[in-house]
């Protein structure tokens, strides 16, 4: 079984209410205590409290620092704190990659480097905390993929030190180019940009739907208490039966009646370099009976849009279709074995019972039947996998 986590964030998401989620749904709080107390950024105190937003019970992480803080910190001053208290390389880079994401988004908005942006509000120490505890708190959860619904982000206005602003504030709404929002019937903002760019980060799937058996879940409280929607943001833990190398892709698909052949293998060339993950054509007949090619391109969701456009740059076509569909592969691995004919790569695939079966790999034996002037059949019978 696959163990996942799914984030209903169905009243916005926020730094504290992330971890007070996962703290909800099960991690050892004086546990994550004795982790945090590794950064040095005094010695704050940090509470965990049981409310009610709306008559449900929730969790609230409060970060209360030791001092008022008048300092201003640079990427670089947040990364020294984060490598001094010595996570491991795998938290800490995750950590680093948070406060990136929220520093190239404020770079973006200022239109200056990343290293010169000025971490004010984010580079608190109740928000270095926030970071740090939520990444060190899915970690402890065990989570091997974590799914998220559509992002609630707000309505009105927010009052930051750049003046009155719309939600999501500029930062925030460049953290989340390119994931799936509402703003929903809440009033002010509902999203920080510590809680966009900890889901950027976290999250491996956004997706409405998601079929699993839960296990537990946990309710994180912002600090707001307003009707009509409870300010809590929900952490559900489950199983998913483990398909392994089961996954999704986008299947594109044109057809061209109007294309020379030099045209059509130069842009299934282009494809493949571009990413593809394959490409084939077939033989067709459109309506107005004219002989035509049905070109298919398989990728990864991520690489649909560039695949697009090149399709519809390099090819006559004046649309395409575009389908999400589920595939599962297998497992394989490339190595090479000694033959009588000398050193060849194989590919092997390994069955859904196990079984592991060997092919030559086609380049290899191609060389080989042109450097020993022997006919392919030949090659192929010479080392046991004759047609």
């Amino acid at each position: 079984m696959l163990r996942i986590g799914y984030l209903d964030c169905f009243s916005g998401a926020a730094g504290d209410m992330l971890v007070a989620a996962c703290l909800g749904a099960g991690v050892d709080f004086d546990w994550l205590c004795a982790e945090l107390a590794r950064l040095d950024v005094g010695k704050p105190e940090l509470l965990i409290e049981s409310v009610r937003r709306q008559g449900i019970a929730g969790t609230r992480f409060v970060v209360r620092p030791d001092h008022v803080e008048h300092a201003v910190r640079h990427l670089t001053d947040i990364e020294r704190i984060v490598a001094q208290a010595g996570f491991g390389s795998v938290i800490e880079k995750r950590i680093v990659e948070v406060f990136r994401v929220i520093g190239e988004a404020e770079a973006k908005v200022h239109r200056i480097a990343v290293e010169k942006v000025h971490f004010h509000e984010v580079g608190a120490v109740d928000s270095i905390i926030d970071v740090c505890a939520a990444v060190l708190a899915f970690d402890a959860l065990g989570v091997q993929k974590l799914y998220c619904s559509e992002i609630v982000v707000g309505n009105g206005y927010v009052n930051c030190e750049h003046g009155l602003l719309p939600v999501p504030s500029p930062a925030t709404i460049n953290i989340l180019e390119g994931l799936p929002i509402r703003r929903g019937r809440l009033e002010g903002e509902r999203v920080t940009p510590t809680g966009a760019a900890l889901l950027r980060c976290l999250v491996d799937e956004f997706q409405a739907t998601v079929s699993f058996r839960p296990l537990r879940s946990g309710y994180g409280a912002g600090s707001r208490d307003e009707a009509p929607v409870p300010n809590l943001l929900r952490l559900t833990i489950g199983e998913v039966e483990d398909l392994r190398g089961q996954d999704k892709i986008c299947e594109l698909s044109l057809q061209v009646d109007n294309v020379s052949g030099e045209v059509l293998a130069h842009a299934l060339d282009l494809a493949m370099a571009g990413g593809a993950l394959d490409v084939y054509v077939v033989p067709a007949i459109t309506k107005k009976n004219r002989p035509a090619h049905l070109l298919t391109v398989l990728c990864s969701i991520a690489l649909a849009e560039d695949m697009e456009r090149l399709l519809l740059t390099e090819l006559p076509s004046l649309g395409l279709r575009r389908m999400l569909v589920e595939r599962r592969t297998l497992a394989r691995r490339v190595e090479e074995r000694d033959t009588d004919l000398g050193p060849l790569r194989f590919k092997i695939r390994t069955l859904p019972d196990g079984t592991e079966l060997a092919h030559p790999e086609a380049d290899d034996v191609q060389r080989l039947a042109k450097e020993l002037g022997l006919p392919l059949p030949v090659v192929l019978a010479r080392i046991g996998h004759g047609v």
